[in-house]
Order: structure tokens, then sequence, then C-alpha cells
């Protein structure tokens, strides 16, 4: 764990591999993500104030989602948010797919 500006982040590192007779790795980066979690809950509060900033209409609706999931419109995009803790990588997701910036968010 490294602390950087006052947020303390874990380093990632990955791996993948050529198959072929040798099984060598290709590429190792590492990917930094800050320390903490959202869950669905969370990321709904948020998406619904981005959307009150911007003029954006905002509907969830628990119901045509599949389990625990649910469907979030923000304008005319849409997105399925999960109740639980979100992984990092779900959560660029879902605001690629609701077209919004990270920092705005």
């Amino acid at each position: 764990m490294v602390e950087e500006n006052g947020k303390i982040w874990r380093a990632v590192v990955k791996s993948s591999a050529v198959t072929g007779i040798a099984r060598t790795p290709v590429a190792f980066f590492t990917e930094r993500y800050e320390i903490g979690t959202m869950n669905g809950a969370d990321f709904v509060r948020r998406a619904r104030r981005y959307a009150r900033k911007v003029g954006k209409p905002f509907r969830f609706d628990p119901r045509h989602g599949k389990g625990s999931h649910g469907v979030l419109y923000v304008g005319d995009r849409r997105t399925t948010v999960k109740h639980g803790e979100l992984k990092p990588s779900a959560f660029q997701s879902m605001l690629k797919q609701l077209d919004i910036p990270k920092e705005d968010f």
C-alpha cells in the first residue's frame, strides 16, 4: 500500500500469458485504485446528484433488473446497478456507460 496525497492506494499487479510451448508473461501492468468501497446505493445516490447538477433526467428502476440488480437511467444513457459492493472496474464501466466523467462524479 502506498500513501499519496493523503489517500491510501493499493497496487494490483496483473499479468497476461501467451499460449504455446512455454507460458511466459508478456505484459505486466499495475492498476492503482483508491481503497474504499462504493456500493450500489451509493452509486445511485451520486448519480442522482450528478443528474441534478447537469440538468439531465434521472430514473432508477429496481424491478427491471434480475435478482439484486436494477436499471439506472441518466439522460438517454442506462446501466445496470447491483446491490452490494462495486469493484473498481465495474464502477468505471458504469460511469462509461452513463457517459459521466469520473472527475464530475
